[in-house]
């Protein structure tokens, strides 16, 4: 019994000879211990600096190979996750880097006004200033349909499936999860739930909408399901109240679930 059947059987909860086991993912620093080299695998603030530096192949190839590396060497994970930030969709080969100055050895600004943090804890960059957002409904119209994106950006999902998509349990990317919209970043989005709530709505239904559209280009041919990581919550509790939750943010998980599923 190989890792997909294996996690198919259980699925349909038939006998299977183990327990599946997976990851959402494994970050850069356990990638480096097991394969012993530096990689931009998950290594998040690494990757988009070389993204802004016009480094976007080099990225590509370093995710291409240590995928495939990485999960050789750890024949006993089923199920691979293609979805996780820094590991699977990239910049297309064409692509105009973004104009992003460095300010310092932990600071980055772009030319609308954004500046970004490294930490030292998380490994990432922290957007830690920004424009004021004005947004109006008219940001968010509902028979717009989204732009195809180039088939370069899936290079690397589609190399990891041809390479392992035989036997193990590829989750691949999807056209994107909008169960829980955040215009403006966490705190100015959330103070929008109470303050703009037809704004907030009207937003959900245009990326929910996106979202179903997409997924005709980003679930990969060989892909067998998708994994979303949308945080809803935190430990000390969750970021809107059930009947905040059940309001905004059911209808559009409910809506992609089938969706995605029909594909």
């Amino acid at each position: 019994m190989n890792s997909k059947e294996r996690v198919r059987r259980t699925l349909a909860r038939e006998p299977v000879d183990r327990i599946p086991i997976g990851f959402f993912a494994i970050d850069f620093d356990t990638v480096e211990r097991l394969l012993g080299h530096e990689t931009y695998l998950r290594a998040k603030a690494k990757s988009q600096i070389a993204f802004w530096e016009g480094r976007r192949d080099e990225v590509v190839q370093s995710w291409k190979e240590d995928l495939v590396a990485l999960y050789r060497k750890l024949d006993f994970i089923d199920v691979i996750n293609l979805g996780a930030m820094a590991s699977s969709v990239a910049p297309p080969k064409d692509y105009e880097p973004e104009r992003v100055r460095r300010i310092d050895d932990v600071t980055w600004a772009a030319e609308d006004g954004r500046v970004w943090k490294y930490s030292e804890i998380t490994a990432d960059l922290t957007l830690v200033a920004r424009p004021e957002p004005c947004y109006t409904l008219d940001d968010f119209p509902l028979d717009l349909d989204p732009e195809p994106p180039d088939p370069s950006a899936f290079e690397v999902v589609d190399a990891v499936i041809a390479e392992l998509g035989e036997d193990r349990y590829i989750l691949g990317p999807s056209g994107g999860e909008a169960g829980m919209v955040l215009l403006g970043g966490m705190e100015y989005g959330l103070l929008l739930y109470a303050l703009r709530p037809e704004l907030v709505r009207r937003a959900i239904a245009y990326y929910t909408r996106q979202a179903n559209l997409l997924d005709a280009y980003y679930l990969r041919p060989g892909s067998d399901g998708v994994l979303w990581g949308t945080d809803f919550a935190a430990t000390a509790g969750p970021f809107i109240s059930l009947h905040m939750f059940r309001e905004f943010c059911l209808p559009s998980t409910q809506a992609r679930v089938p969706a995605t599923k029909t594909r």
